[in-house]
């Protein structure tokens, strides 16, 4: 059974989050209106019912009513959001030609993985290539923190590599100057690069790191590489 205060809406207490009675999806919102809060006992998180949204349901963060329209928003979701990779393995190399272009961080079979505990519904994980689609509500505003440790060989000294972000693949295959990526200058045989950036996604998006170097072709081997996703 599903429990409300006197006089409010905004005390609702649900046993699940779906389900056709005493869950968060099972409330009356035509009664309840716009605004309402609700209480879920099985993960201890408050919803907030916006009678106006088309979200679908997304996991346990976005919840549709089984009638009445709308959607139910978890509250405080932030680390619904989190999203982390991590080379799967390690001393994977990539060519990096002599024309300057943006190039994807190399691919290759389970190349890729989630760093262990950090799980998001509102991801999804493209494990070869290590590009990552954005699934939630569109405008969301993220913290992207990459860092890679990297291998150039003799042949690669001297020469300047850059580590950027792509969304839906923009850059990759042109050399333009961008400001705001990271800049190594002279790298030597073996060294880091972190690069952090804010962005606005939409449902939908893709993301990946990329990288444009300089000087004559060789391989950078990448012996490790992260990227943690946050919402501020």
């Amino acid at each position: 059974m599903n429990h409300r205060s006197a006089g409010s809406f905004c005390s609702l207490v649900a046993a699940t989050t779906t389900g056709t009675s005493d869950s968060v999806t099972s409330q009356d919102v035509a009664a309840v209106g716009n605004g309402a809060e609700c209480f879920c006992l099985a993960n201890s998180a408050v919803y907030r019912y916006n009678s106006a949204s088309a979200q679908t349901t997304i996991g346990t963060t976005f919840l549709q009513p089984l009638s009445g329209g709308g959607c139910w928003f978890k509250q405080d979701a932030e680390a619904d959001y989190t999203h982390s990779i991590s080379l799967g393995v390690s001393g994977i190399g990539t060519s990096i030609t002599s024309n300057a272009n943006w190039q994807a961080l190399p691919s290759g079979a389970t190349a890729y993985k989630l760093i262990s505990g950090v799980t998001s519904s509102l991801w999804s994980l493209d494990t070869t290539t290590g590009i990552s689609t954005y699934l939630g509500p569109s405008g969301a505003i993220f913290l992207f923190e990459a860092t890679a440790s990297i291998n150039s060989g003799s042949v690669g000294l001297g020469a300047d590599i850059s580590m950027y972000l792509s969304i839906n693949g923009a850059l990759i295959g042109t050399n333009p100057v961008v400001a705001e990526s990271a800049l190594l200058s002279s790298i030597p045989a073996n060294f880091q690069l972190s690069h952090n950036l804010c962005k606005s996604l939409n449902s939908g998006d893709t993301v990946q790191n990329i990288v444009i170097v300089s000087g004559a072709a060789h391989t950078q081997v990448f012996n490790r590489y992260q990227l943690q996703i946050t919402k501020p």
